[in-house]
């Protein structure tokens, strides 16, 4: 109980952190910020209050340039203010702030890092997926969905890279089982059905597509 700790000890910096994160879970950004800031006060070199402030800049206020400055700062730090894990999070969200500024490319060391320090983290992989995606480099793209789906079989995001992938190659069949999976996975999602229709208006059919889109809304 991060209330009962504080009470005894104001500068408590994990009690402050996990207040922090508790309110990032549940996405209230500004006043998570605050009891970031609140433990930076107390532990000014505080690596994982330094990485979530990043990821609240981010994720929370689109603020990409200030997290990137914060990541920055920790990819220069000494390597022990983190675990590995956050490590490898700092760097796929380093390489996630390059990608918004139009440079996949440049995201891919800090990608490949990342899934070096966490092995184990499917998000991760993920994220190295798409930068490989939107770099252009479809093999490596597909073959990490292919590797994620192993291990995940319902896992929509992939399946989508996967099909997406397929569809900007031109190869019809496999995109459309690909998005087909995803959708049936969860019916109510959204972006399958606008994958779907994307599909479905590059193969010429576009009444099928119209009810596509129609279904959506």
């Amino acid at each position: 109980n991060f209330d009962k700790v504080l009470m005894e000890n104001i500068k408590d910096t994990q009690a402050l952190q996990g207040m922090g994160q508790i309110l990032m879970d549940q996405k209230d950004y500004p006043h998570a910020m605050q009891w970031m800031q609140k433990a930076l006060e107390v532990e000014p070199e505080n690596g994982m209050a330094l990485s979530k402030l990043g990821q609240i800049y981010q994720e929370g206020f689109d603020k990409s340039s200030d997290a990137k400055q914060i990541y920055k700062q920790l990819l220069q730090a000494n390597p022990t203010l983190l675990d590995n894990h956050e490590q490898a999070v700092v760097n796929a969200k380093y390489g996630q702030t390059l990608i918004e500024e139009g440079h996949p490319r440049d995201s891919l060391p800090y990608m490949q890092k990342a899934v070096e320090l966490s092995p184990d983290s499917l998000q991760l992989l993920q994220y190295l997926a798409d930068a490989q995606k939107v770099s252009g480099n479809h093999s490596q793209a597909l073959d990490l969905y292919k590797k994620i789906l192993r291990s995940e079989p319902k896992n929509i995001h992939a399946l989508l890279g996967k099909g997406e992938v397929y569809f900007e190659n031109g190869d019809y069949v496999n995109a459309k089982e690909s998005f087909e999976k995803a959708e049936a996975i969860d019916q109510q999602a959204i972006e399958p059905k606008l994958y779907g229709g994307k599909l479905l208006s590059a193969q010429g059919q576009h009444q099928k597509a119209q009810k596509k889109y129609r279904d959506i809304l």
